[in-house]
């Protein structure tokens, strides 16, 4: 009897302490944001009175003489006057004051005309009328105590307060608007109605809807993804969107959670490790130099400001290390290398010198010291950046192998307002005129082709896609790879077919379109350098170069190699004056810019059918050292046709198989001199080889993100797996390569061989 007295005893003893743990929390998280009431931006009623005016206008009922009751207005005025209450030297305490605020906010609640809806409703406008509550809450509490007779007063209008401020939950609520960051929109919302209530089960669901933000996406999922990526707005495919939502949860996740630090329903360490990795997997890559890539950006790509600033990141890594504190962020070392490469903007500090693919997100991202170059590719999987009722109206060729090829950092900045939006860089266009489609929350932005892949290893890289836009509006399809090495790229392309094959207007492929803001030179063969003063205006027109061409601008080089069917060029260096209201309606009709353009681009004609193209671009280079090139290009295209693309630099062999096929890699380009190699693929796949000696290291990654497995055979004995049967007789080992499923479709898989013979 005694044991079991003494058993219930511990049992309620515990139950009390967590209860005690549990108010401790609560009160805690309470005063917390009692601070955080008083330097919340109060938004609407602009322009704002002062609090003796607006208690001028205040009748006796509670209603204001001069507005409606609206949302919009209520937030933004009695915020103002209750964080007077709470903290202006003059209006701090006052009687007058607090009982005028009392019969305001019960007049508006008795009379709610509801809030504004999608998106104010959900995040600004909840935040705020907490805020109003948190401003007051300790009076509240006084009043109860001092007055009881109010008590039952008091209690409904913060029961109001709190029922209002249910919309940052109940508003637009369906997947599309309850996940990834637009849950971390709602965050301060939430966080303030339970801290009003004192409800530890509401601040059990929001801790269990932070937790769902964290998941690994799957296809077409939003939020995060086993490659780093972030996505958001997939209506017809997976959108990349660090530079706005994947930004906008990390941060806004690190800055409520603050709130909640040494609580029950504090971030866990997985957790505050997740938001590292994001960091470092995925929102560092997409910033060069204090500016967001274009192309990566959604319905922010066309405004005119930098898309992110450097600081800004490093603001968060500071606030995600104190969070933690010591001993918990297993990277915090690389986390200290971002904060000092984004501390130093500048061209003379070195910037992320480092390759990677983005296999979730059809993106492959190569960077050097002193540039960086940006592809961003679509499928059946991904679609470009959106537009959405009149906010980046011209971004419906973004996702067509867009390539931003960045040194300073601002090559594009003001050059877009003047931009052809039919000649992206790295795109291949039909010239048509008029106005491109809509993509709205990227609708009308998918793509039939299922081919689109990547490899990197963290050095080298390679990515390839085929071009097959689902909308009625391109006319184009073509075959589209780029080859990355130290100092620039190659971009191959093959199969170019213009549908239907009528005479319309002309095809091109863009190698560039900037900012000019030195003069051009350049060479096509005539044994004449040519100069294109920056202040002079001209538009060339080039035929049938066959011993190929270079060009020289903004200390970036463009070759072209000999080819013997001839190509054709357009280059531009002209004044051009855009409208910024014609990219995007946040901006004024009239916000008028002249911009000094340089375009230089590939002329496929009117009709092309099975048409190539082959181009070099080195983003930081001397003249000089172009014209050397030139004469010594340092990577040796392998094959440009309709099946297959592969290029050889040194000891690395890149090859893109559009099917099954094969090809011979040249031995004299290969170190230790084993031999040609010959290489077969059974399906489409991406294929990285590096040789040095007998090793044999390869990268595959099935493009199509359909197979299970892929088999490889090479005309080598090969050892270092059992995944390899040799066949005596024909001297040839076949690999058998397994691919990641789940959330790692697309995922590179990477074995290093012995060569035997």
């Amino acid at each position: 009897m005694k044991k079991i007295f003494f058993t219930a005893s511990l049992l309620i003893i515990s139950a009390t302490n967590i209860f005690a743990d549990t108010t401790s929390d609560v009160a805690i998280i309470r005063d917390r944001l009692i601070n955080w009431a008083q330097a919340y931006q109060p938004t609407g009623d602009i322009p704002r009175k002062s609090v003796a005016e607006y208690l001028k206008l205040l009748n006796s009922d509670g209603n204001f003489s001069d507005a409606p009751s609206t949302a919009e207005i209520m937030t933004g005025r009695l915020l103002f006057m209750a964080q007077a209450f709470k903290n202006d030297s003059k209006w701090k305490g006052n009687l007058h004051l607090k009982t005028n605020l009392y019969s305001a906010m019960e007049f508006w609640l008795d009379h709610n005309s509801g809030n504004s809806g999608w998106s104010a409703g959900c995040f600004s406008e909840p935040a705020a009328i907490t805020s109003i509550g948190f401003c007051l809450y300790d009076a509240i509490q006084n009043d109860k105590t001092n007055s009881p007779e109010n008590a039952a007063r008091l209690d409904k209008l913060l029961n109001k307060i709190v029922e209002w401020a249910n919309s940052a939950w109940t508003i637009n609520n369906s997947v599309q608007f309850f996940h990834g960051a637009n849950i971390t929109y709602r965050l301060m919302g939430m966080i303030g109605r339970a801290g009003l209530s004192g409800s530890p089960e509401i601040f059990n669901d929001i801790s269990n809807l932070v937790a769902s933000t964290f998941t690994v996406g799957k296809l077409f999922d939003t939020g995060r993804f086993a490659d780093g990526s972030w996505h958001e707005y997939n209506v017809d495919g997976g959108q990349n969107y660090w530079l706005g939502f994947g930004k906008d949860w990390l941060s806004l996740t690190l800055k409520y959670c603050a709130y909640l630090k040494g609580t029950q329903w504090e971030l866990t360490d997985e957790q505050l490790n997740i938001l590292a990795d994001g960091i470092l997997d995925g929102w560092q890559w997409q910033v060069y130099r204090n500016q967001g890539i274009y192309s990566l950006c959604g319905k922010r790509n066309l405004l005119k400001s930098a898309l992110q600033d450097n600081g800004f990141m490093v603001k968060q890594i500071n606030l995600l290390q104190k969070i933690a504190g010591d001993g918990v962020l297993v990277r915090d070392k690389e986390l200290e290398q971002v904060k000092n490469r984004m501390s130093h903007p500048e061209m003379s500090f070195p910037s992320l010198n480092a390759s990677k693919y983005f296999y979730k997100s059809d993106l492959m991202i190569h960077g050097r010291s002193n540039h960086y170059v940006v592809v961003k590719m679509i499928s059946n999987r991904t679609i470009g950046p959106e537009s959405y009722k009149g906010e980046a109206k011209k971004n419906y060729h973004f996702g067509e192998g867009s390539t931003m090829i960045l040194r300073s950092g601002n090559e594009y900045k003001n050059a877009r307002v003047a931009w052809n939006f039919r000649a992206i860089p790295g795109t291949t266009v039909e010239q048509k005129t008029g106005s491109l489609p809509d993509v709205d929350f990227g609708s009308h932005a998918n793509s039939f082709n299922a081919f689109a892949g990547g490899i990197s290893d963290g050095h080298f890289g390679l990515c390839a896609f085929q071009l097959h836009r689902a909308s009625y509006y391109n006319t184009v399809t073509a075959n589209k790879g780029y080859f990355f090495f130290d100092n620039g790229f190659l971009a191959l392309g093959s199969k170019i077919r213009k549908h239907p094959p009528y005479q319309g207007n002309e095809v091109w492929t863009t190698i560039d379109q900037a900012e000019r803001k030195t003069d051009i030179s350049y060479f096509t063969g005539d044994d004449l350098i040519h100069t294109i003063s920056l202040n002079s205006n001209s538009q060339l027109s080039f035929t049938n170069i066959t011993n190929g061409a270079w060009f020289y601008c903004n200390n970036k080089g463009y070759i072209l190699p000999p080819n013997k069917k001839g190509v054709d060029l357009k280059l531009m260096a002209e004044n051009r004056t855009g409208d910024w209201h014609d990219l995007d309606k946040r901006y004024p009709t009239g916000d008028i810019q002249s911009v000094n353009i340089f375009q230089l681009s590939i002329s496929h004609q009117k009709m092309p059918k099975n048409n190539k193209y082959a181009y070099f671009v080195f983003p930081d280079m001397s003249e000089e050292k172009l014209k050397k090139m030139f004469k010594h290009l340092p990577v040796k295209i392998l094959e440009n046709s309709d099946s297959v693309q592969a290029v050889q630099v040194s000891n690395i062999t890149e090859i893109v198989f559009y099917k099954a096929g094969k090809i011979v890699t040249k031995s004299p380009f290969i170190k230790g001199n084993m031999g040609d190699l010959t290489i077969s693929v059974d399906k489409p796949a991406i294929v990285m080889l590096g040789q040095t000696g007998r090793k044999l290291n390869i990268s595959i990654s099935d493009p199509t993100q359909y197979r299970e497995k892929i088999i490889m055979t090479i005309n080598k004995k090969l050892k270092g797996g059992n995944n390899i049967i040799y066949n005596s007789k024909t001297g040839n080992s076949k690999i058998m390569f397994s691919f990641p499923q789940d959330i790692y479709l697309g995922k590179t898989v990477t074995q290093e061989f012995e060569i035997n013979n």
